[in-house]
């Protein structure tokens, strides 16, 4: 929200912000408001990077959609690329040498999330590996999901080396229990998040690696997809933005 509030105050363009909390009934309502008001376009913005049904046919500006897929291939929807975001972590994981890597994510409900797997298990293959503990382990984006997942892993797979994460709160809860267990980060143990979300990432004991979805510049460029369609440059189809891997102390070669 706050790159597409910048980049449309740019070009002295107000925003008017609605919260449709999920309710059909309260989008009709906001869609009819709103054009009331002779708005010039609508960004729809998702809360999840997953499908959702189009609105576009009841709205006669332009619409850009974001951090989620419009069903119909003729809207433009702006997404950040789990599964892209997934393979950095991995490539990053398998240059340090791991060689026992698995996955904790969050519900396999989640595009994002088994978009992050595939990514994972597409490098994993590429270097001659297979995901540690022979199949992710999906839960909640939590961090006691992270510590309940963490201990029943390592239960079952002590050689793991490395974790990679669905989210940063996950994150966090495995580094909680890896510390309760014994084991070091990163020496024993690689951590990798997700999301860069600087309140777990940061405060993490150590301070997490992690994959940043860049979602201010996703709002900025749904904001210059919206202006080009405001004079006539329309498009269509899915743009699919690149994330990019923040390295801090919870990744490292093993020490051993």
């Amino acid at each position: 929200m706050l790159g597409a509030e910048n980049a449309l105050a740019n070009e002295q363009m107000s925003v008017l912000l609605c919260d449709a909390r999920g309710d059909a009934i309260r989008r009709r309502h906001y869609i009819r408001t709103l054009l009331a008001r002779q708005v010039d376009g609508f960004i729809i913005l998702g809360d999840r990077n997953d499908l959702r049904p189009s609105l576009t046919r009841d709205i006669p500006v332009p619409v850009v959609y974001v951090y989620c897929e419009s069903t119909d291939p003729g809207d433009l929807s702006v997404l950040a690329d789990d599964e892209g975001g997934a393979r950095l972590a991995a490539a990053h994981l398998v240059s340090l040498r791991r060689k026992h890597i698995t996955h904790i994510t969050g519900p396999e409900s989640y595009r994002a999330a088994r978009d992050r797997v595939t990514g994972l298990t597409d490098v994993l293959t590429e270097h001659g590996l297979t995901l540690a503990g022979s199949a992710p382990l999906y839960g909640e984006w939590s961090q006691r999901w992270g510590r309940q997942a963490t201990r029943m892993l390592l239960a079952g797979s002590p050689e793991v080396d490395a974790i990679f994460c669905g989210n940063d709160q996950i994150a966090t809860g495995v580094a909680d229990m890896l510390s309760d267990l014994g084991r070091n980060i990163p020496d024993d143990v690689a951590v990798v998040g997700y999301d860069n979300w600087e309140i777990f990432a940061a405060d993490c004991r150590p301070p997490l690696t992690t994959v940043d979805l860049n979602l201010e510049q996703l709002g900025t460029t749904a904001a210059t997809h919206l202006f080009a369609a405001l004079d006539g440059q329309t498009r269509s189809g899915v743009i699919r933005q690149p994330c990019r891997l923040v390295v801090r102390e919870s990744t490292a070669p093993p020490s051993r």
